[in-house]
């Protein structure tokens, strides 16, 4: 039977071609709570809310953040994203039910994605506008190189 190392382990024993990063091997998480509140006019088709700035060297957790949103109007939606991949955390989801969403879509090909610069979070509004006095709440987990 065969054994095989991941990136982590195979950092750990100097493999050449194994290059591990503080953020995949070790680091301290960060936790950001962000909650916005729809204003009386709602925020229209493409427009932005912008959640948080990270910082140089962060990598989101996305299973360990979620976003919550309180019932809103029929057939709205949002993401969560940057300015390099509006969906890159969460691709459009219907806000119109109260629930919630795990944004780790940039995890599901096993993608790891570090910010080379500050970088501010963002989800933007489809579908149709939001609705006044909508609540919704940001939980963002990461780590920083």
């Amino acid at each position: 039977m065969a054994n095989y190392n991941a990136s982590v382990r195979a950092a750990a024993l100097g493999a050449a071609s194994s290059k591990s990063n503080a953020s995949s091997a070790q680091g301290k998480v960060q936790y950001i709570m962000s909650t916005y509140t729809v204003p009386v006019g709602t925020l229209a088709i493409a427009d932005t809310i912008t959640w948080c700035q990270l910082p140089k060297g962060a990598r989101v957790i996305g299973n360990m953040s979620k976003i919550y949103f309180a019932a809103g109007t029929a057939s709205s939606t949002i993401n969560l994203g940057d300015s390099g991949a509006a969906a890159r955390f969460l691709a459009a989801t219907s806000v119109a039910s109260a629930g919630s969403a795990v944004p780790e879509a940039a995890n599901a090909s096993g993608a790891t994605h570090i910010y080379t610069a500050d970088t501010n979070i963002v989800s933007t509004v489809a579908g149709a506008v939001l609705a006044a006095g909508q609540v919704l709440t940001l939980h963002l987990a990461y780590v920083q190189t």
